[in-house]
């Protein structure tokens, strides 16, 4: 029902869809933006997985070659084309970053990570809450 109404001018008209079209496009780009922001402020990618970000640019590729092809809209072309270019930011972020920690300080963590762990086999097991430990990890049998 939602599709024919787009497709009908009697329902929305050209110049409405268009804005429409705009907006889907300007919301798609900038919603790599904070992606992109977060990388560079924490000085590396994180979680982000590289199979989905080379996806994504050879997609982003992909759909600037078919609508140059089949489509003579050159606003969808223009939302397609800005997306390959963050595409490319984070498939470039992707590459810089690639030996990095997933953060500045992630170094640091694990130094205070290893730190207490070494404190509680010190301690014979006991952990931050005062309860002496099996020597073993948490279980996730089912008691009961």
């Amino acid at each position: 029902m939602g599709v024919y109404a787009l497709q009908d001018a009697k329902v929305v008209d050209m110049g409405t869809l268009q804005t429409l079209q705009a907006g889907a496009g300007a919301v798609g780009v900038l919603s790599k933006a904070p992606q992109i922001w977060s990388n560079w402020q924490m000085g590396g990618t994180g979680q982000l997985s590289a199979f989905t970000v080379f996806l994504y640019l050879a997609g982003s590729l992909s759909r600037i070659f078919t609508t140059l092809q089949e489509v003579p809209d050159r606003l969808i072309l223009y939302g397609f084309m800005g997306a390959f270019l963050l595409n490319g930011v984070l498939a470039a972020q992707m590459v810089y970053y690639w030996s990095s920690p997933a953060t500045k300080d992630h170094g640091e963590e694990m130094g205070e990570k290893g730190s207490r762990a070494v404190a509680a086999v010190e301690n014979g097991g006991a952990s931050a809450t005062g309860v002496q430990g099996r020597g073993k990890g948490p279980s996730t049998r089912r008691r009961g």
